[in-house]
């Protein structure tokens, strides 16, 4: 199980770690900022002013973490079962009648706005 492990890191790719850390502590700093920053600009904001553009925040930061996570498990899981790729996948969608792109267009739009709504209701 170790050297199964060992291997697996050893073939891993780390050129976003950088990055991803970057990314964090802009987060991070913004997270933190966002209050002080309302509340410097308007003396006569509330207390809870501040928290709900944090809870949006918050929202939109879950939202976008679970857009990655579910293209990173959509990617792993395509390449473990064999498929075909995405490339061969855009051609082939490009082949397809105007009435079906467009109706392809619109589920997505549709289950893509679902989900940013569902992430705004999980947080309020």
């Amino acid at each position: 199980m170790m050297k199964t492990l060992i291997l697996k890191l050893r073939e891993a790719n780390f050129a976003n770690v950088l990055e991803i850390a970057f990314a964090g502590i802009i987060i991070i700093v913004s997270w933190n900022t966002l209050a002080r920053v309302l509340l410097s600009v308007d003396a006569t904001t509330a207390l809870p002013d501040p928290g709900i553009w944090q809870l949006i925040y918050l929202s939109v930061l879950l939202f976008t973490g679970w857009l990655l996570l579910a293209w990173q498990l959509l990617h792993y899981f395509w390449h473990r079962l064999g498929f075909i790729s995405f490339t061969h996948l855009v051609s082939h969608f490009n082949t397809l009648a105007l009435w079906q792109q467009l109706g392809f267009y619109w589920a997505s739009f549709a289950l893509f706005l679902l989900a940013g709504i569902a992430c705004v209701a999980a947080v309020f």
